[in-house]
C-alpha cells in the first residue's frame, strides 16, 4: 500500500520500494501522423477516473511539440482513451529560445490556472545546444488555450552558464521550487558534467538561483535528469535519470524529510521487461491517483519506444 505525505511521523525512511509494471501504455502507433517520440511523459489533472498524460513529441524536422492524451484507469491498469493525442504548444509559439524545439517539463495545477514549466531548445554551433527554461500558462475559465510566456523564466545565467535541462517544479509553503540539470562542463566534443540545481521563488516567474548542486556524480555517470519529486509518507520521493559512461539511462530514487538532505532508496520492479524497454528505463514521473503511487517513464531512446507505467505494491 502507497501513501499520500501525511502529518503523521515516519519512524524510518523507505529503504526498498516495490512496483510492478503495468507495460507500454503509449507506443510510437499512437503518435499523430508524421510524429516520432513520446518523451517525458507528466501527469496532469488527476480525477476519479482518469488522468492527462503531457508528453513531448517530434515533427518531420525533428523538432518536438508539447501533445497530451487522456487515460482511463480500468482494474489497477492506465487505459489510453479514444482519440487522436491533442497538440497542447508548438514551439514556434515560444520565441526565439526554442527555435529548435521544446520539451515537457512539469506540471503544476495552480486555483485558477494551470501551468507547464518546459524546456526551450536552441541549437548552436559552438556546442551542440544551449536550452533554457520556459512557462506556459492555460486559465480555467471557459475555452481557455495555453500561452507561453514570451521570455525564458530561468535563463542561462553566471550561475548557470552552459546548459539547463528537464525542470520540476513544487509549490513548498508559500512559494516554489526548482529542480534542472545543469551542465557544469560542456564542449565540442559532446563530454560534459551534467548535475542537478536548484531555486527558489515566490511567484514562479522570477527565481533565485541557489548555490552549488544537490548529487555528486561518480566516475561512471555523466549526467543527472528530470529530478521528478512527489509527497511521499511524511517526506518527499524524487525519480533521477542517471545516464552512464555506456550512454543509456537508469532510473534513480531518493528520499528527504525537508527536500535538503537526500538519501538513496532501492527500488525493485517486477516483471520481466519487454522489448521497448529492454535496454533503457528512463524519465520518470510519479503521482497519485486514490492513494496508490504511479509511475510513468520511458523506455529505450527516452521516447522512441513510447512509454509506460509502474505501480507501487509494496515499501518497507
Amino acid at each position: 500500500m502507497s501513501r499520500r505525505k501525511t502529518n503523521q511521523k515516519t519512524e524510518a525512511l523507505p529503504v526498498e520500494l516495490t512496483f510492478k509494471t503495468l507495460g507500454r501504455i503509449y507506443a510510437p502507433t499512437d503518435l499523430p501522423s508524421g510524429c516520432t517520440y513520446a518523451s517525458y511523459p507528466v501527469f496532469g489533472e488527476v480525477d476519479l477516473d482518469r488522468v492527462k498524460v503531457y508528453f513531448s513529441a517530434r515533427d518531420a524536422r525533428n523538432k518536438s511539440s508539447i501533445y497530451s492524451q487522456t487515460f482511463s484507469f480500468q482494474g489497477g491498469k492506465l487505459v489510453k482513451d479514444a482519440g487522436e493525442s491533442m497538440l497542447e504548444l508548438s514551439y514556434d509559439q515560444c520565441g526565439d529560445f526554442a527555435k529548435d524545439g521544446i520539451s515537457m517539463g512539469s506540471y503544476l495545477s495552480q486555483p485558477h490556472a494551470e501551468w507547464i514549466y518546459f524546456l526551450g531548445w536552441h541549437l548552436t554551433q559552438d556546442v551542440p545546444w544551449r536550452n533554457s527554461i520556459g512557462l506556459m500558462q492555460k486559465a480555467r475559465e471557459g475555452n481557455a488555450k495555453w500561452m507561453p510566456v514570451d521570455h525564458p523564466v530561468i535563463p542561462l545565467s553566471d550561475e548557470n552558464p552552459h546548459s539547463l535541462s528537464y525542470p520540476w517544479v513544487i509549490k513548498n509553503g508559500e512559494g516554489y521550487e526548482a529542480y534542472y540539470g545543469s551542465n557544469r562542463i560542456w564542449g565540442q566534443d559532446g563530454r560534459m558534467e551534467h548535475v542537478i540545481k536548484k531555486s527558489r521563488s515566490r511567484d514562479g516567474l522570477q527565481w533565485d538561483h541557489l548555490s552549488g548542486h544537490l548529487f555528486e556524480l561518480s566516475a561512471a555517470e555523466t549526467a543527472f535528469s528530470r529530478p521528478a519529486i512527489t509527497p511521499f509518507e511524511d517526506g518527499y520521493l524524487m525519480v533521477l535519470s542517471v545516464k552512464g559512461g555506456d550512454g543509456r539511462y537508469t532510473m534513480q530514487w531518493k528520499y528527504s524529510e525537508n527536500l535538503e538532505n537526500w538519501k538513496s532508496v532501492n527500488a525493485v520492479i517486477e516483471g520481466a521487461r519487454e522489448e521497448w524497454e529492454s535496454n533503457e528505463r528512463a524519465y520518470g514521473s510519479p503521482f497519485f491517483h486514490k492513494g496508490d503511487l504511479y509511475v510513468l517513464y520511458n523506455g529505450d531512446g527516452y521516447g522512441k519506444t513510447g512509454f509506460g507505467a509502474l505501480k507501487l505494491v509494496n515499501h518497507e
